[in-house]
């Protein structure tokens, strides 16, 4: 999140392959509410966090 802060003109997160608690999801979006993070669907795992792709 240190990232998040520190980069004013951050307009969009790519992070091909890799998926983002939904906390962490909600987190970003609290700290610069205009990032551009679209969702591509929820995966639910029994007993674990659902996660959520962050894709440009």
């Amino acid at each position: 999140f240190a990232l998040i802060r520190g980069c004013p003109k951050l307009e969009s997160i790519n992070v091909w392959g890799m998926r983002v608690s939904l906390e962490c999801y909600v987190s970003l979006l609290t700290i610069k509410p205009h990032l551009l993070i679209k969702p591509g669907g929820v995966h639910l795992h029994a007993g674990r966090v659902p996660q959520w792709p962050i894709v440009q």
